[in-house]
C-alpha cells in the first residue's frame, strides 16, 4: 500500500510523465483531481474547453507561476502577461501579423529559405533532422525580424533558446519550484541563458535600427509605437523575445515531426513533393496564392499539428467563481487542456493516433472542427498561427526542391513534452541533392 496521501502521488506521477498522467483523466468532460494542496481541473468536453478559452475567458488568467518564469526568461511579452498587459501588447503587434503584412513578407521568407537550404553543406553524412530544423527556423524568422541571419547570432540564440524552453518549463511545472535566486547550478545555468539571450536580441535589434532595416519586425514595432531609433529599445527588444522564441521553435518541431511521419509514409511523402516541386516560388507574392497552390501540404501540415501539437498543454487559474459544464470552479482552482490529449481522442476521431492527411480534405471523414485547436482558442489564441503556415510551407518547398531526402530512422521516436512537444531522440536524414 501507497503511504503517500493521493494529492501527493498525483504530483510525482505528473512531474514524471504529464502526458500518461493527463491521457488517464480524459475519460469525462471535467475530470477534477488534487496536486498537492492545488485543485486542477482538467477538460477535454469540447464545450467546456470552449467555455473556459472562448465564453467565460474573463474569468482565467495564466498561471502566475507560469507567468513568472516565462517572464524571467522572455521578458515581459505576450506569452508571459495577462489581462491590461497583454491586451496592450497584443494591439501593438497585430498589425504585423496581419494578412497585408504577411503578404509583405513572403518574398524575403522565400529568398531566405533558399539561401539557406542552398548552403547547406551536404554530404554523406547523417544529419540530426532535429536539429537541421530548428537552424532554418531560425534564420527564417530572424530575417523576417531584424532583416538579416547572421550565422554567428543565430548559432548563439539557438544554444542559448535550447537550454531557456527546457529550464523555463520544469520550473512551470515543479511543484515546488527553487527561487531563482538560490545559487544552484540549474540556476546558475538558467539565469546566464535568459541573460545571454536577452543581450543577443537587444543587440540584433539595435543594429536593424542602425541600419534603417524597412522590411523586419524590429523596424515596423518602432513605427508602430511611433519610437524613435534610441527610445525604448527594452520595450521593443522585450517584444521581439516573445517573436523569436515562439515563432522558430514551434515551426522547427511541428516540421521535424512532419517529416518524421513522412519517412512512415512514402506515399504520402510522393504526393507532397509532388505539387512542391510544380511550385513557383519565385512568382508567390501573397499569403492567398501560396496557399491556393499547396492545397495537399497544408492537409499534411494540419494533421501533423493534431498529432503534435507544439504548444500540447495550456494552464489557466480562475480568478472569481465560474460554471463550468455543471460545475463550478473556485477562485485560484487551475485548469488544464491539452490539445494533445483532445487532438487523439476517439470520441471525437476516427483513428485518432494514424497519419490520415485526407481528413483535412473529406471534412466528411470525422472530421471535428472545434475539437482541433493547435494555436489555441478565443482571445489567446496565437496571433502568428497563418505566418507559422507560410513559413512551414516555404521551407518544405524549398527543402524539397532541393533535395531527396533519406529517412534512417523508420521506427515511431517517442517525445519529451516540454513547453513544445519536442522528439525524446534524434531523428536521422541524410539530404540527397537532386539531379534536375
Amino acid at each position: 500500500m501507497n503511504i503517500l496521501p493521493k494529492a501527493l502521488r498525483n504530483v510525482l506521477a505528473f512531474y514524471k510523465d504529464p502526458i500518461h498522467f493527463l491521457s488517464q483523466t480524459s475519460t469525462a468532460p471535467i475530470h477534477s483531481f488534487r496536486m498537492a494542496h492545488l485543485t486542477f481541473h482538467h477538460l477535454t468536453g469540447l464545450e467546456e474547453i470552449k467555455q473556459a478559452m472562448v465564453y467565460e475567458q474573463k474569468s482565467f488568467i495564466k498561471t502566475p507561476q507560469a507567468q513568472y518564469f516565462t517572464s524571467l526568461a522572455l521578458g515581459e511579452g505576450l506569452v508571459s502577461t495577462d489581462g491590461e498587459p497583454w491586451l496592450e501588447k497584443r494591439k501593438a503587434a497585430h498589425p504585423m501579423f496581419s494578412y497585408q503584412a504577411v503578404d509583405q513578407l513572403i518574398q524575403p521568407m522565400i529568398l531566405e529559405a533558399k539561401r539557406v537550404v542552398t548552403s547547406y553543406p551536404t554530404s554523406h553524412e547523417k544529419v540530426v533532422l532535429n536539429e537541421l530544423m530548428l537552424e532554418f527556423a531560425l534564420h527564417l524568422i530572424c530575417r523576417l525580424t531584424f532583416g538579416r541571419s547572421e550565422e554567428g547570432q543565430v548559432k548563439q540564440i539557438g544554444k542559448v533558446m535550447d537550454i531557456l524552453i527546457v529550464e523555463t518549463y520544469k520550473r512551470v511545472i515543479a511543484p515546488f519550484p527553487i527561487p531563482p535566486i538560490l545559487p544552484t547550478p540549474a540556476n546558475k545555468r538558467f539565469n546566464q541563458s535568459r541573460k545571454n539571450y536577452s543581450n543577443l536580441i537587444r543587440e540584433m535589434t539595435v543594429k536593424a535600427f542602425q541600419q534603417h532595416d524597412q522590411q523586419g519586425l524590429a523596424h515596423r514595432y518602432r513605427i508602430e509605437k511611433n519610437q524613435a531609433d534610441n527610445e525604448k529599445i527594452t520595450e521593443i527588444a522585450t517584444a521581439l523575445n516573445t517573436i523569436i522564441a515562439a515563432g522558430h521553435e514551434t515551426t522547427a518541431t511541428s516540421l521535424t515531426w512532419l517529416l518524421h511521419e513522412m519517412g512512415k509514409h512514402p506515399s504520402e511523402e510522393a504526393q507532397l513533393k509532388q505539387e512542391l516541386r510544380k511550385l513557383n516560388l519565385a512568382s508567390i507574392t501573397s499569403m492567398q496564392e501560396l496557399l491556393r497552390q499547396t492545397f495537399y501540404t497544408q492537409s499534411v501540415i494540419n494533421e501533423t499539428l493534431r498529432l503534435y501539437p507544439p504548444i500540447w498543454l495550456m494552464g489557466r487559474m480562475v480568478t472569481q467563481p465560474v460554471n463550468i459544464g455543471q460545475k463550478m470552479f473556485k477562485k485560484n482552482d487551475n485548469v488544464l487542456i491539452s490539445p494533445f490529449i483532445v487532438h487523439r481522442s476517439e470520441t471525437y476521431w476516427n483513428k485518432p493516433t494514424d497519419f490520415l492527411p485526407e481528413r483535412f480534405v473529406d471534412k466528411d471523414l470525422n472530421f471535428s472542427k472545434s475539437a482541433y485547436f493547435p494555436f489555441g482558442l478565443g482571445p489567446r489564441q496565437c496571433i502568428g498561427g497563418h505566418l507559422a503556415m507560410v513559413e512551414m510551407i516555404i521551407i518544405l518547398a524549398n527543402l524539397y526542391q532541393q533535395y531527396d531526402i533519406e529517412f534512417l530512422q523508420q521506427s515511431d521516436s517517442n517525445y519529451h513534452p516540454y513547453i513544445t512537444l519536442r522528439p525524446a531522440t534524434n531523428i536521422l536524414i541524410k539530404l540527397r541533392p537532386i539531379r534536375l
